[in-house]
């Protein structure tokens, strides 16, 4: 199970997903979440790791 202090050892965090954020996310793609990626956004709105790996926060995600 993801938690905030096993990925802030490897990962620089942003601050969690508002389930305002969530909410507008799933409105925009017309279907919930997948679930595991709905308690990442929880924990941090994005991950970015100098460019070798991009998790994208609730605002962005629907725009791709």
């Amino acid at each position: 199970m993801l938690n905030r202090t096993d990925l802030k050892q490897h990962y620089r965090l942003e601050s969690p997903a508002s389930p305002e954020a969530l909410a507008r996310a799933e409105t925009v793609l017309g279907r919930p979440l997948h679930p595991d990626y709905a308690v990442f956004l929880r924990l941090s709105d994005g991950l970015y790791t100098g460019g070798n790996l991009v998790l994208l926060d609730a605002w962005e995600m629907p725009l791709v």
